[in-house]
């Protein structure tokens, strides 16, 4: 499965993980199954004036994340997340891509399942 894991800049499965997720500066797109980068973007909502958090949930929808990982989701991020089907998934503790995908992958991340 293809998951959207925010990046606080680039450097792929080395980055860091943003913990915001609609002003997070870039995505990269992880194949959670071999575990490799198959995408990394910046975000152009970053710097929004409002709407971030939709307007990344479409963004990454649109390259092909059929789940993100973050550090925290605001509510108008999630409902659109929600909306477009994705899966939500928190980090507590922010490291780098690689090893946030271990987490995910030990299910040690909280997955979100209802409105905050």
């Amino acid at each position: 499965m293809l998951i959207a894991f925010t990046a606080a800049g680039k450097g792929g499965l080395k980055a860091d993980v943003d913990p915001r997720f609609g002003r997070a500066s870039r995505f990269v797109i992880v194949d959670t199954e071999s575990g490799d980068a198959v995408d990394e973007f910046d975000n152009p909502a970053v710097n929004a004036d409002h709407g971030a958090g939709p307007q990344a949930a479409a963004l990454v929808a649109e390259h092909g994340a059929r789940g993100v990982v973050s550090g925290d989701f605001g509510p108008k991020a999630q409902a659109a997340l929600e909306g477009l089907g994705l899966g939500m998934w928190k980090v507590k503790n922010p490291a780098t891509v690689e090893a946030t995908l271990r987490l995910y992958r030990e299910g040690g991340l909280e997955e979100i399942k209802s409105p905050r």
